[in-house]
């Protein structure tokens, strides 16, 4: 399912993070995707990464639309990233929409 969140950007419009994110999550940043799609990662024990969140910009998409792009986008997501395929449901991966 899919959350709404309001609230200030994590990455700035070039798509490189902001000093408040870093600060508070050193081993956790934001990569904007494409426009609008914005991809929370982690970093775990011995370099490997975990994707932690997916958030869409309400301006671009609508929550059928974010649903519909994750659906298309999951695996070429986690193979760009490095991230390992794990079954997740889809209320376990925080799909949200950001207010941008």
């Amino acid at each position: 399912s899919v959350r709404i969140k309001a609230g200030h950007p994590e990455v700035g419009k070039n798509g490189s993070r902001l000093p408040e994110a870093e600060s508070c999550h050193e081993a956790e940043w934001v990569e904007q995707d494409e426009p609008g799609v914005y991809i929370t990662l982690t970093a775990l024990p011995g370099g490997a990464r975990d994707l932690k969140r997916v958030r869409f910009s309400r301006k671009r998409f609508s929550e059928t639309q974010a649903e519909q792009w994750w659906q298309e986008n999951r695996t070429r997501v986690y193979q760009h990233y490095n991230v390992r395929m794990v079954e997740k449901s889809a209320s376990s991966i925080d799909n949200e929409i950001a207010s941008r």
